[in-house]
């Protein structure tokens, strides 16, 4: 069933809201998982930094899943808007550049593989900032 371009519109915007809502809780996630290592955890005894790291790797997978939801959401308003064929403004450069190369998904897949390879690269840190780096205590740090 075809799409109205009002419909179509409206999902994109959804859509967009999704994925802002989805990078702005993960930015809340990191900030507080930062601001907890410098100010308690990176002095807690290990079994605490493990639950600590567990429940962050824990909100890290339902982050992915909504991501994987919105990517088949994603996914489907593409093909429905390239049907649609809905003009190219002159505003949008970026998504004439990608059509004359014949993909409607590059930008999308761009996307992707950034905010993935952010995710993963903050995994990663904060992994290494949970467990191996050596936190200045606040006492030394407020000395200097």
């Amino acid at each position: 069933m075809p799409m109205s371009l009002s419909e179509l519109m409206q999902a994109r915007f959804d859509s967009a809201g999704t994925i802002l809502a989805t990078f702005s809780l993960f930015f809340t996630i990191v900030s507080a998982y930062i601001a907890a290592l410098y100010f308690f955890l990176g002095k807690a005894p290990f079994a605490m930094r493990a639950v600590a790291f567990t429940l962050l790797s824990i909100s890290f997978l339902f982050l992915a899943a909504v991501v994987a939801s919105v990517t088949e959401v994603v996914e489907v308003l593409i093909t429905r808007w390239s049907e649609a064929a809905v003009p190219v403004g002159p505003n949008e450069w970026l998504r004439a550049a990608f059509m004359q190369l014949g993909s409607s998904y590059g930008l999308y897949y761009a996307g992707l593989v950034i905010s993935t390879t952010i995710g993963v690269a903050v995994f990663i840190v904060l992994g290494y900032l949970t467990f191996f780096y050596s936190w200045p205590h606040l006492d030394s740090a407020q000395q200097n």
